[in-house]
């Protein structure tokens, strides 16, 4: 530079200045990539890297970016950053999260880049609540389990119950019923939360709890006979103690068991079974059946011990005589019965009240019904002919002399 005034001359030229390169405001960076740190290296969430691309500098090096942190769309920090990248620690997990860039150089701060994708640094959840379990009628094969809502950590949470038996079920609320257990078998359950950033740990277990379902109705039977009917019967738990009665022709509290009881002809009898479960549920099942009825009388003629030579019916003298012997069964008890021995449909005895050998003592059946085998006081000695006996109480059969 050189000073100028009145004098004639001006003065000696200044010594020369600094070098300076004119440059303009840098431009703005394009928008910022924000991403959410991976579980590996943030399992807790709340770090989120944000990094961005140069821009023009416009004649003089950016010295400076600065970067504003959004949550949920306020304003709530600068950083100054030197580089095209950092890394935010201790975000609110369950925030949204954009990010803004302005380059500075000397010339002064460009324009704010648009602001990246909103990003959420979420984590993976806490623990559930403790759990519990609990069993009920008509939950055969089932269990309600409930638990504490884990904190989720900025992201949807799914539970995994699991059993101390084996296997595993997945639900989105806070409380479920297990399905596909065996009645009378103890349980334990246990939960873990999950969302997108990993799995929490599991809780303790509930403590344990048996299903149990409808009391299995009793099979009952019954099967009638001579003069008796025969009854079997069998319960089965369903996941509880039950108690058994047994009533009407049988008396009895075995959970199982078979029973023989007398009965008359065409008698019916029947028993019922009851069994109750601890809960109080039960459930009865009976069964009948009929005593065969009375047998109908059965009257037998064969031949009985030889009569040739015998004459009060006539001359017996052919080889073929004997006395008619006649077999009763189930006729009525302690009958006293009139008989006629026929042959060839015509009567030939004139006795027909007493038995052969005995004059005294008279046809009768008894206390059973039955009378005989035992000759009667007639007897037949002609081949070929069809004799037949008689009686006051039914006949017998026709046999061929």
């Amino acid at each position: 530079m050189q000073a100028v005034n009145q004098a004639p001359d001006p003065s000696e030229w200044g010594a020369w200045s600094t070098s300076e390169v004119p440059a303009g405001k840098p431009d703005a960076p394009g928008a910022p990539t924000a991403t959410r740190a991976s579980s590996e290296i943030a399992p807790d969430g709340g770090q989120v890297g944000v990094s961005w691309k140069a821009p023009a500098d416009n004649g003089d090096a950016v010295k400076t970016y600065h970067v504003d942190v959004l949550k949920n769309g306020s304003k709530v920090e600068t950083r100054p950053v030197s580089g095209t990248s950092t890394t935010f620690e201790g975000l609110d997990t369950k925030a949204k999260y954009t990010f803004a860039v302005t380059a500075e150089n000397k010339a002064g701060k460009g324009s704010k880049s648009a602001a990246s994708s909103a990003v959420t640094p979420y984590g993976k959840p806490k623990a559930p609540g403790t759990p519990s379990a609990s069993v009920g009628k008509g939950m055969s094969g089932q269990a309600k389990v409930s638990w504490g809502a884990a904190d989720d950590n900025g992201a949807a949470v799914t539970y995994t119950v699991a059993t101390d038996k084996g296997g595993s079920k997945t639900s989105t609320g806070t409380s479920m019923t297990y399905s596909g257990l065996s009645n009378g078998t103890a349980y334990k359950f246990r939960v873990q939360a999950c969302n997108a950033g990993g799995c929490s740990g599991w809780t303790s277990y509930t403590g344990a709890v048996t299903p149990f379902g409808a009391v299995p109705a009793p099979t009952v039977s019954a099967s009638g006979g001579d003069q008796k009917v025969a009854f079997s019967w069998n319960t089965s738990t369903n996941g509880r103690g039950i108690s058994v009665k047994v009533s009407g022709a049988v008396s009895s509290t075995a959970k199982s068991g078979s029973k023989t009881v007398s009965a008359s002809y065409s008698q019916s009898k029947e028993i019922c079974v009851t069994a109750t479960d601890t809960e109080g549920q039960s459930s009865k099942k009976c069964a009948s059946d009929k005593a065969d009825p009375k047998p109908q009388p059965v009257f037998t003629l064969s031949k009985g011990n030889p009569a040739v030579g015998e004459s009060q019916y006539g001359p017996c003298n052919h080889s073929s005589c004997a006395y008619l012997r006649l077999t009763v069964k189930d006729a009525k008890p302690n009958t006293t019965f009139t008989y006629s021995c026929m042959a060839r449909g015509e009567k030939f005895n004139s006795a027909g009240t007493n038995w052969a050998n005995s004059p005294t003592e008279r046809t009768r059946t008894d206390a059973n019904g039955n009378a005989g085998p035992r000759d009667l006081w007639c007897y037949w000695g002609g081949p070929g002919a069809n004799v037949q006996v008689q009686t006051s109480i039914g006949n017998s059969n026709t046999i061929t002399w």
